[in-house]
């Protein structure tokens, strides 16, 4: 949803100290040519996996498994168009479309926003992290109790996330990725992404999930209606979703970022008293009308169960009503509501594209798409001309009415 900022403020103010480091990092961490040694975790566990980096200024890495012994060996290659995961224990090569493939042009500065909007940044001082001169920089989620917070230490001169803390809302904390070593040549070896393994293993070709662009879409790949999420807590925005076919069935993948943290939804239709997947603490699942959610990504178990909760109350009759009343309040067509909310908007962002387009249907598009670029209500009103608190007055209208009917 759309964080409600005074009129008077524009898109992001001035960079403090750390946010324009942070800014860079979010740029170039995945765009910087470099070598490393690195240690990665899970939340909660206790035992890291190291790693062997490469990564070239295209984006295109390859990591190898250093350590457990029992996972050694391992191996990720992704070209940019194809990724392969090499397991040497089965000798069994799996061959997929590459994720990089999907990234947007506007992803880098969309998540920069995002995180602006949803995270208060401060810099914490200068360390030193495999020799490398830092900046700590500390990102503490405004809605609390949903997102870990997150500490970074960003290498000072090339802007590469060199060590990586979460704290989640009790205080517990975990680094979660930890640089040993590193170097920055200027060009990698032109043989580092082939794929040159022990003997022939046998391959399995993945079929690519097919990328939708909007729930109209979606739900004719899917062959169901999905669930459109009414109202999405912490700023979480939609950026895209996959229809995964599988031998029994079609699933939805959707895809929601706050800039920092990333969650996927996954749908189904739902044909027996159990989800298609096995739930865990990791992944909770609902029922909601005939179709079977869950909730997995980067956040602790209150963010997992924020979403949960807001698509529980996400069926498809209340939509339609929530549609009708956006529609008749803020004098525009349902058609139009229905536009934005095919684009992943939920509720409090549809409303706040109908009050700035003041009955233009064009105009309300056209916010709906610097919604999803991640522009703040502040830049909105500015464009439409109209007083940001007319568009906070609507929202409050529109959510006021919601709950007298309820």
């Amino acid at each position: 949803m759309l964080l409600l900022v005074p009129a008077a403020a524009v898109a992001y103010q001035p960079p403090a100290q750390g946010l324009d480091l942070l800014k860079k990092a979010i740029e170039r961490d995945a765009k910087t040519t470099y070598t490393c040694i690195r240690e990665w975790s899970e939340w909660g566990s206790k035992q890291p996996v190291r790693v062997r980096r490469d990564q070239s200024s295209t984006g295109a890495n390859r990591v190898v498994v250093v350590a457990p012994m029992s996972s050694q060996g391992m191996t990720i290659i992704d070209d940019g168009n194809q990724r392969v995961r090499y397991d040497p224990d089965e000798k069994l090569l799996r061959i997929q479309d590459s994720p990089l493939r999907f990234i947007q042009e506007n992803d880098a500065e969309r998540r920069f926003r995002l995180v602006y909007r949803n995270y208060d940044v401060k810099a914490e001082g200068k360390a030193t992290v495999a020799g490398r001169p830092t900046l700590k920089v500390l990102l503490s989620p405004k809605s609390k109790g949903v997102a870990f917070a997150r500490r970074y230490w960003i290498d000072s001169e090339k802007a590469v996330l060199l060590r990586v803390e979460w704290i989640d809302p009790t205080g517990k904390k975990q680094t979660m990725s930890d640089t040993i070593s590193i170097s920055y040549p200027k060009s990698l070896p032109a043989d580092t992404f082939e794929q040159t393994f022990v003997g022939q293993p046998r391959k399995i070709h993945i079929r690519a999930p097919a990328r939708q662009t909007d729930f109209i879409k979606l739900a004719g790949s899917l062959g169901f209606g999905p669930v459109n999420p009414h109202d999405m807590p912490h700023g979480f925005l939609f950026i895209g979703a996959d229809a995964i076919r599988t031998r029994n069935r079609t699933m939805a993948a959707l895809r929601y970022t706050d800039g920092a943290a990333n969650i996927t939804i996954y749908q189904a239709k739902a044909s027996g008293g159990e989800p298609p997947w096995k739930s865990s603490s990791e992944m909770q699942s609902v029922k909601v009308d005939d179709v079977w959610v869950s909730v997995t990504g980067d956040v602790p178990d209150a963010g997992a169960k924020a979403v949960i909760g807001a698509l529980k109350k996400s069926g498809a009759t209340k939509g339609a009503q929530l549609q009708t009343r956006a529609a008749k309040l803020f004098g525009s067509s349902e058609d139009t509501v229905e536009k934005l909310r095919a684009m992943g908007l939920d509720f409090e962002d549809a409303v706040a594209c109908l009050v700035a387009a003041k009955g233009s249907a064009a105009t309300a598009l056209k916010a709906g798409r610097w919604v999803l670029d991640g522009q703040s209500l502040a830049f909105i009103a500015r464009e439409t001309r109209i007083d940001s608190a007319k568009i906070r007055s609507g929202i409050n209208r529109f959510w006021d009415m919601r709950e007298e009917q309820e």
